[in-house]
């Protein structure tokens, strides 16, 4: 098998990984989508001794991370709990990515790659805003909220937060090319993916949808007419969500923050924010001490009633401080510093125009990420492993010049 054969049968797999990665209850089909790229990228280093492994801007970043969860296991609530986390999430992903960033290594890949996500993101709407009105959902209303094909609603909220910069990316480029057929899906995708977002009434993720929209007009949009539109629509959209939204809506329960010590569990906003008040205390008495790796440690180490028994922050940057110490949030910060770097590096030499709208979107997609994470913790299992196939996507054309594989 030459390597031209092995680039072509990987990136089939990974392709199909990330139209899967959204789809709950096929486990086994992700492993065997997992495995088998894993075993036609060693197969081409060990079998034919091609050594395919290079430095990248992640490298640093990771091993720092890597070295804050081993330092965390020897505090850890339930060490064996941790290992097995260190195996199932965090090699995972560092594996996944060096295998992508390595393996995948021309941008018409890259094209297909985003084709393939933006178009499965397609798929998932259609079957989200049906199924959302069979179910008797009302737009005005939490008897029911979309979730699509995925594990529940945030999670699927969590995956548009992640294709809409791809699409709208899509729509500007095509739009600039002239290509009416990419435009007609681009628009396609970015609408109906809106519209099942509303519907699954996440808050956190209607926010992060605001971040991205103003990171667009800054990335994207070159015209002063339709920054402006978009200026004028990030000050009245939240405006018109809290006076045109019945209550339930907008607070999903009581209205307010400053909800009375019975009642704060009826108000998912002032239940997370008396958790995190009180890992914020916890922390600061011990802040290099960590909980562990492994999201359910946040119990172990806060099971008062004051917790509520969440078994974790609903905040990303909250468990990771928790779990690893304020060194492993200085980690993350520096994963998501390093990524951001690099997407802006290929942003800025503008050698390219689809790598340049690429790593608009990419950035614009971690900026989001992370913004919906603030208010969840999602950065694990398929939203975490769709995260670091399109960063090593980036990574990969970072140093690499236009027309080089």
């Amino acid at each position: 098998m030459n390597e031209a054969s092995r680039q072509k049968i990987f990136f089939i797999l990974i392709a199909s990984l990330v139209v899967i990665l959204p789809i709950a209850n096929l486990p086994a089909v992700r492993s065997a989508l997992f495995i088998a790229p894993a075993i036609v990228w060693i197969y081409g280093m060990v079998v034919e001794r091609r050594w395919n492994i290079r430095r990248t801007p992640m490298d640093l970043p990771l091993l720092l991370f890597f070295a804050a969860i081993v330092v965390s296991i020897f505090t850890s609530m339930k060490p064996e709990l941790s290992i097995d986390e260190l195996r199932k999430e965090f090699l995972t992903y560092t594996l996944v990515f060096y295998m992508v960033a390595h393996m995948i290594t021309d941008d018409e890949k890259i094209v297909n790659m985003v084709k393939a996500l933006v178009l499965a993101s397609i798929a998932m709407a259609l079957y989200g805003i049906t199924e959302f009105y069979y179910m008797g959902g009302s737009i005005f209303g939490l008897n029911y909220r979309a979730g699509s094909l995925h594990q529940g609603f945030e999670a699927y909220a969590q995956y548009i937060i992640m294709v809409l910069p791809f699409a709208a990316a899509g729509l500007v480029y095509a739009a600039r090319q002239g290509l009416k057929g990419a435009l007609i899906w681009a628009v396609a995708a970015v609408a109906l993916n809106l519209f099942a977002l509303y519907l699954t009434h996440t808050r956190g993720a209607w926010i992060a949808l605001w971040v991205e929209m103003f990171l667009l007009s800054f990335l994207l949009i070159k015209g002063v007419r339709v920054r402006l539109i978009i200026a004028i629509l990030l000050v009245i959209l939240p405006i018109a969500a809290f006076k045109l939204l019945p209550e339930s809506v907008v607070w999903h329960g009581s209205k307010g923050l400053d909800i009375p010590e019975q009642n704060v569990i009826t108000n998912t906003g002032s239940a997370r924010l008396k958790v995190w008040q009180g890992a914020f205390k916890g922390v600061v008495d011990e802040p290099f001490k960590g909980a562990g790796y492994g999201r359910t440690n946040f119990r172990r180490r806060f099971p008062g009633p004051e917790f509520l028994g969440f078994d974790q922050a609903h905040n990303s940057f909250v468990n990771v401080t928790v779990q690893l110490g304020v060194q492993g949030l200085f980690a993350l910060l520096f994963i998501i510093g390093a990524l951001f770097h690099a997407c802006w590096t290929v942003y800025r030499r503008g050698e390219d125009r689809f790598r340049t709208h690429f790593a608009s979107a990419v950035i614009i997609m971690t900026a989001g990420f992370f913004t919906a994470n603030m208010f969840a913790e999602f950065y694990i299992d398929d939203t975490a492993l769709m995260f670091w196939i399109f960063a090593a996507l980036v990574v990969s054309v970072y140093k690499r010049p236009v027309g080089e594989s």
